[in-house]
């Protein structure tokens, strides 16, 4: 069954709607007032939002398990915060995908850690071909926190005061966390790990480039794999930094040039170092 959510200047019109729970629908959102928050609040866990072409000047809560975020790919998809709010799209349930979006508009004044795109205590989740750009000095693009098997996947992240992709405080488990084939351009850092062991965390195959600070930067974190990623020209940054307290990473088949510092171990033990392209280092970059 298909539910057409059609939203004009005031209207919203929605289609019978398949008995909640039964089978997956897919909503089409149009722009219009608060047009994907009456989108969310219509739909039932297991939809697709299927938005088109335009720009929806709103934050929104995403509280349906399940749910899809995806482009109709009738041209860009903005959602914009406007500056008004910590985080433009936060998500609070599992299972949700975000696809193809772009997300701006997070802003400070509004509590801690301003994201375009949040995964608070998950379980599940992905965002792939979803663009964060920063407009109103947000510290995040999209802020994974406290969440299990998460997927983040081709995606651009740009002008961050923090990081592109900050994933902290992943809890122990068997699903883990990957970025891959994300670019990470103009920010502090590009992807920062933080405070997580005992759960697999992969970072592979990102493009980072033209960061002030770390491409990669790991933080008490131990027992992650970083494999094939490229972070250049960041002439007054490091390529890829284990913290002192970070150990037992896997650190491998990483191209690091044009950095400050492109291979930095700041003293974390059982870190290996193998087969990376680089021309400066600190600290013990060997296996």
């Amino acid at each position: 069954m298909r539910t057409r959510v059609h939203l004009l200047a005031v209207a919203l019109t929605i289609a019978p709607h398949a008995a909640w729970g039964s089978t997956a629908t897919t909503i089409d959102v149009y722009p219009g007032p608060h047009a994907l928050a009456d989108a969310i609040g219509a739909a039932a866990p297991g939809d697709t939002l299927r938005i088109h072409t335009g720009v929806y000047p709103e934050s929104v809560v995403v509280d349906k398990g399940s749910l899809t975020l995806v482009a109709a790919g009738d041209g860009p998809v903005t959602v914009d915060g406007q500056c008004a709010t910590r985080i433009v799209i936060r998500v609070v349930v599992s299972g949700v995908t975000i696809d193809g979006l772009r997300v701006t508009g997070a802003a400070e004044g509004f509590g801690n850690w301003p994201s375009e795109i949040a995964f608070l205590l998950v379980s599940n989740g992905t965002v792939r071909n979803t663009s964060v750009l920063d407009t109103c000095n947000a510290e995040y693009g999209i802020n994974l926190y406290a969440s299990i098997g998460m997927t983040f996947q081709r995606n651009t992240a740009s002008g961050f005061s923090d990081a592109g992709i900050y994933i902290g405080h992943v809890p122990p488990s068997l699903a883990g966390v990957t970025a891959t084939g994300n670019e990470l351009f103009g920010n502090s850092q590009g992807i920062i790990v933080e405070d997580s062991s005992g759960v697999p965390i992969t970072l592979r195959g990102n493009r980072i480039h033209d960061n002030v600070g770390s491409g990669i930067f790991l933080i008490n974190t131990d027992g992650i794999e970083i494999r094939t990623n490229r972070t250049v020209r960041a002439p007054t940054g490091i390529g890829i930094e284990l913290d002192y307290q970070s150990d037992n990473n896997l650190v491998a088949g990483n191209t690091a040039l044009g950095n400050d510092i492109d291979l930095a171990n700041m003293g974390g033990t059982g870190n290996c170092w193998t087969n990376n392209t680089y021309q400066t280092s600190a600290g013990d970059v060997s296996c």
